[in-house]
């Protein structure tokens, strides 16, 4: 990976440990309306995912710095990955189960963001 990319992954990883410790905050005093927490989980979720996707040199940076859908492609990712399949043999419900719920979840973050699903989603 380039440098760039390298510092650029960097940048995302510490933005979103710091929006996760934001969230985690914000949801062990529950006086906030649920929307302030979100924001901060929606917010650390696609940072991590951008620094994930910063080693994939096929993406140009700027899309990955631009891109607000960039969490589900990383989860997806995940729940294909052999390492996943490997810890669920012989448990082929539970797994499509996290599958399943792991994209819905993904899906949810993603729309947290204004700039996604605005129509469906406002």
């Amino acid at each position: 990976m380039s440098n760039e990319r390298n510092e650029w992954a960097r940048a995302f990883a510490r933005q979103s440990a710091s929006d996760f410790e934001i969230f985690q905050h914000l949801t062990a005093q529950p006086i906030f309306p649920s929307c302030h927490p979100l924001h901060y989980l929606q917010m650390a979720c696609e940072k991590i995912a951008k620094a994930y996707r910063c080693r994939d040199e096929s993406i140009p940076i700027a899309d990955v710095q631009s891109s607000h859908i960039a969490f589900s492609k990383v989860v997806e990712r995940i729940v294909m990955s052999p390492e996943l399949r490997s810890r669920y043999i012989g448990k082929d419900a539970q797994l499509k189960e996290i599958k399943r719920y792991s994209r819905l979840f993904a899906r949810d973050v993603e729309r947290l963001a204004p700039a996604v699903d605005r129509d469906a989603a406002p």
